[in-house]
């Protein structure tokens, strides 16, 4: 039997606000390839609580896992574009600490894929559309 939204009730977790959601990169040592990795594949965040409806915080925080410096980087996607208000696109995590993305924007929806890099690197070490966020109004 599925669960039923009950009007009056607290909203499903993925709509609560503020609400944050952990991604941890890492890169395995032993692989030649170089790889990153990112422990969330495709996650949605919403801007409101239904269409017109009260605005809501949802933010992505990134950590390193490893102690090496990452940057997220949505302006490598096929939108070129982040979903955040931070105008850079991107996202700057030190090594063996965590970022968070801030704000979405409020007319942010779609589908957001984005690389990931080794700090100052300029091949990806995650290419884009490999993981991804999508934003519901």
């Amino acid at each position: 039997m599925e669960p039923k939204f009950v009007p009056g009730s607290p909203p499903p977790h993925g709509q609560q606000s503020p609400r944050v959601l952990k991604a941890y990169i890492y890169s395995d040592p032993d692989d030649p390839t170089n790889k990153c990795f990112v422990d969330i594949g495709k996650a949605t965040l919403w801007t409101k609580t239904k269409k017109g409806g009260s605005p809501l915080d949802q933010t992505v925080t990134w950590y390193s896992d490893d102690n090496k410096a990452y940057k997220v980087d949505f302006t490598t996607g096929k939108r070129h574009v982040s979903p955040f208000t931070d105008p850079s696109g991107y996202f700057q995590v030190p090594a063996g600490g965590s970022v968070s993305s801030g704000p979405l924007k409020t007319d942010s929806t779609d589908y957001y894929d984005f690389a990931i890099f080794f700090a100052n690197g300029t091949t990806p070490c995650m290419d884009p559309g490999d993981p991804g966020l999508i934003v519901k109004p």
